[in-house]
């Protein structure tokens, strides 16, 4: 399967309905992240409504999901300015 397929179906497998009563929460695909790759960005973390809380910076420069504090809302990928965005909502197993 070459990439642009992979990144389809990850995109299709990964979509959440906004009505859903399933606990999400987001996570970062670290090889398409800006910050994970040299560049700086910190958009995940500013438009977060629990910035500090569910998304911190590690070191100042990488940003990291707190799962236990992240309740899915979805803010943090309406603002990633990479293509397929770089964070994601998941359902979790609970």
């Amino acid at each position: 399967m070459n990439l642009f397929a992979r990144l389809k179906d990850e995109a299709q497998t990964d979509l959440i309905d906004a009505n859903s009563q399933d606990a999400c929460v987001a996570r970062i695909a670290e090889d398409r992240c800006l910050a994970y790759n040299q560049t700086l960005c910190t958009l995940c973390f500013e438009k977060c409504p629990l910035q500090g809380l569910a998304i911190v910076m590690k070191d100042f420069l990488f940003p990291v999901i707190i799962e236990a504090k992240c309740n899915g809302c979805r803010e943090c990928v309406n603002f990633c300015p990479t293509t397929p965005p770089a964070i994601r909502v998941v359902r979790t197993n609970n």
